[in-house]
């Protein structure tokens, strides 16, 4: 769920536009991507089976108040997310 802000979510070949508010399920073996298209967005995501919240957990970093997330380190999200079971398979959605 789309709690504040602007976000194309692509689910193999179909697109959505988001706003706070709009829900949208990822179905499992399904690639996706998403790009946030306002200054920036807060997003509720809700994984099953358990399990996937060790992404954020061993990966994520705070950020400070009112600063902007630090650049992702792509090999070891490469890493991480095979751990899980989930596999990088293109170059990240760009805002057109």
């Amino acid at each position: 769920m789309v709690l504040d802000g602007d976000v194309i979510f692509r689910i193999g070949d179909q697109v959505h536009h988001l706003a706070a508010g709009d829900t949208l399920a990822l179905p499992r073996g399904v690639p996706h991507a998403h790009v946030v298209t306002s200054p920036q967005a807060r997003v509720l995501t809700v994984a099953m089976p358990g399990g996937f919240e060790r992404l954020f957990t061993d990966l994520g970093t705070p950020a400070p108040p009112d600063t902007a997330a630090p650049p992702a380190d792509v090999d070891a999200l490469a890493k991480a997310v095979a751990q899980l079971g989930v596999e990088i398979v293109g170059p990240p959605l760009a805002v057109r």
